[in-house]
C-alpha cells in the first residue's frame, strides 16, 4: 500500500499468522521456488522498467516450477493521480530467465 504519511508499505501474512512489515514479499504456491532469487535481486528504488523486468523474471521462474500457475503475467502499475495501467507479460523461457 501507499499513503501520504508513510509512503509505500509492504506487509506479509505467512501461514504462521504473524503480520510483518517488509521491504519485499512474495507469496503463493510458486513463491518457495523463487524466494532466494527475490531476496537477492530486489532492491529499493528500482525504476518502473527495471521493476517490470524483475517481476517478469521472478514469476517466470516460479511458473517454470509450479505447474498450477497460469500461463501469463498480469501486472497493475498504480501511480498517484494516474489511471491504473494493466500490463500483460509473456513469461520468459526457462533457459533465458536468468540471462
Amino acid at each position: 500500500g501507499w499513503d501520504v504519511v508513510k509512503g509505500s508499505q509492504i506487509y506479509a501474512l505467512p501461514s504462521s499468522g504473524v503480520l510483518t512489515s517488509q521491504s519485499v514479499a512474495c507469496g503463493g504456491s510458486g513463491s518457495a521456488y523463487i524466494l532466494g532469487y527475490v531476496e537477492n535481486q530486489w532492491r529499493c528504488g528500482m525504476k518502473q522498467k527495471e521493476c517490470l523486468a524483475f517481476v517478469r523474471t521472478s514469476l517466470s521462474l516460479a511458473m517454470n516450477r509450479d505447474y498450477a500457475t497460469g500461463g501469463y503475467i498480469c501486472v497493475c502499475v498504480m501511480e498517484l493521480g494516474k489511471p491504473v495501467e494493466r500490463i500483460v507479460l509473456q513469461p520468459v523461457s526457462p533457459n533465458s530467465a536468468l540471462v
